[in-house]
Parts: structure tokens; sequence; C-alpha cells
């Protein structure tokens, strides 16, 4: 790994301890990231116990300090682009900057697929960009600095507006700036205390989650592209994973390439953000017996391209085909 580098670990609930505890040993306590739960949206029908529907995915860091400086982990809001347009549309068809507050308001309202964060972008600015607004208040229960307690003046009114107990959030410099940039929001007299402005088209970016919801496999997307490989973990939930991980130009590296699902991944993200990722795989090449059941499609498979009965042959002719699609799909992306 590099200083800045991330390691990802897709486990499920019978080794999670045991692994955290080993990366643990290995990278220090400082390094690691957290974990996620990864929301499968389906109850393995098998269990005796709970039906666990979650698996896991632990990050760790080589070096945490260097990553938060440089590339901290970040995943683009899922619905931001959306809710621009939307925004757009509303303000094109409505007859006043009012009225089109009033719209996007209600269709924000409507929209169930938002997260939490995106649904605070309610309102709509003079000239139609999304926003939202935060609280300026110091953030813990310390008092702020003497300073922090500079009376902000009721732009219309003329009056003082109230201070937050605690005192402001920022210094009085950093408040200056806000209220030269437009970045400040009053209410309609001196009574309410004035709240920072967050625009979207700023802030497409938010921390990853906890918890994330993917269902579906790539059983069909396998078939389509003529592989037989059993229970592939899918394509677009790999991606995001890279897409949090890694900067348009990193290095992705699957040690444990099974289907070839990370490399299929990263050529996806590429064609989509237009990324030059590159993703060395690693697979051995374990046999595959045709007088097993479970392995004769494979080796069979195999037998037909003329190559080793082996796993790894499975990997590389799926990343042909995949990377095959890709281009298919995205003729203008050259990656």
């Amino acid at each position: 790994l590099t200083t800045a580098g991330v390691l990802a670990v897709h486990i499920d609930e019978h080794e999670l301890q045991a692994l955290t505890l080993f990366l643990r040993e290995v990278f220090g306590e400082e390094n690691e990231l957290g974990v996620l739960v990864w929301d499968k949206r389906n109850p393995k029908g098998d269990s005796r116990g709970l039906a666990y529907q979650h698996e896991y995915l632990v990050f760790f860091a080589r070096d945490a300090e260097i990553l938060f400086e440089q590339s901290p982990l970040r995943r683009s809001k899922p619905n931001a682009e959306r809710m621009i347009e939307a925004a757009k549309q509303i303000v094109a068809a409505k007859s006043t900057i009012d009225e089109a507050r009033v719209g996007f308001r209600d269709w924000v309202s409507s929209q169930t697929a938002l997260s939490g964060g995106e649904s605070m972008y309610n309102k709509l600015s003079n000239e139609g960009r999304v926003y939202r607004l935060v609280s300026m208040a110091w953030p813990n229960k310390k008092q702020a600095p003497e300073d922090y307690f500079a009376p902000l003046t009721h732009p219309v009114t003329g009056k003082q507006c109230p201070i937050p107990e605690r005192g402001w959030r920022n210094p009085p410099a950093t408040m200056s700036a806000l209220l030269d940039g437009g970045l400040i929001e009053f209410g309609p007299d001196e009574s309410t205390q004035p709240q920072r402005i967050y625009y979207l088209d700023e802030n497409m970016h938010e921390s990853v989650p906890s918890i994330v919801p993917f269902g579906g496999s790539d059983d069909a997307l396998l078939q389509k592209l003529g592989i037989p490989f059993d229970q592939p973990k899918p394509v677009n939930f790999a991606a995001q994973v890279v897409s949090w991980c890694s900067g348009s130009d990193g290095i992705v590296v699957d040690l444990f390439a099974g289907s070839g699902t990370t490399g299929h991944a990263v050529m996806a993200q590429n064609a989509a953000d237009g990324g030059n990722r590159r993703c060395p795989l690693v697979q051995l090449p374990e046999p595959l017996d045709p007088e097993n059941r479970d392995q004769k499609a494979a080796a069979d498979f195999c037998d037909s391209l003329g190559k080793p009965r082996n796993i790894a042959e499975l990997t590389k002719e799926r990343l042909r085909r995949a990377a095959k699609k890709i281009k298919d799909e995205n003729p203008m992306f050259a990656g």
C-alpha cells in the first residue's frame, strides 16, 4: 500500500471479529477506518439462528493521517445530480422564483430515495441554486472564545441578531468572509438566528455511511457475458467501493480475483468518471474438475476456449468480455 492507501476486506459474520483483531495487530488501531455493514436485502434462508441479510467490509489505512490529508473516504451524493436537474426543470416551468421554491420543496418531500442529508437541500436561491441551511452555533458544550460572540446585524432592520448561547462556530474573520460571500442567510427580521448556506453544487460528496443497502446479484450479467461462475459479487457495488477508496488515477489490487469482479468494476468506474485506474489481479490457477457437478460447466467452458481447466482462465475471459461490453456501451471512452 502507498502511505495514503486503503485496505478493504469483504467478510461475513463468521470471521469478522478475528479479521478485525488481526488487522489491528498489523496496521495499528489508529489506522482502523471502520466496519461497513452491507445490507444485501435478502436474509439467508438456511440459518438456524438469526437469518443474516448483511455482510461486512472492513477498512484500514496504511497511514490514516496522510489519508485524511490527501484523499479521505468520500462518496458522491447518490441523488445530487438528479436534484440539481429537477431544480432546473422546476425553475424553468414556474413563473417566479417563489413558485419554484414551493415546487422544489414539494418535489424533495415526495422523493423516497433521498438520504436524510440530501433531503435537507430543499431550498432555492434567487439564481435557482439548490442549498440547505446549517446552524452556525459552537458545536460542543464548552464555551467558545470571547471573540466568537461578535454580533451579526440584520441587513434590513439594522438590529443585532441573537448570538448562540455558547458563541459562533467560526472566528470573526471567517464570519466576515461568509458575509462577504453571501453564505449567511438571515430571517425576516433580527429575531431569527442567522444560518450558514451550503450549496449542493459545491458539496457533491459526503462521508461514506456505516450501513449501505445493495441487493441483487450479477448472475444474469455473467450469463449475458457467457461466463459460468456461481455467486459473483455485484459489479455496481464493487464500483462504488472502488470510487470511495481510489482517486481517478489510482491502483486497485485484488489478491483474490475470483470471477474478476474487481477488475470489471474498475473498468466500469473508469468509464463512468473518466478515470485512469489500473487494476492488477491475482488468482491462482485452481483446477476445475469436469467430474464434479458444481465445476463441470466451468471446466467445459475452458475446454471450449482451448484453455487449461482452471479458475484463472475464467477470470481472464470474463475481463476480456467485460472490457468489450464496456467499450461497446461507452464508445467515447478510450480506457
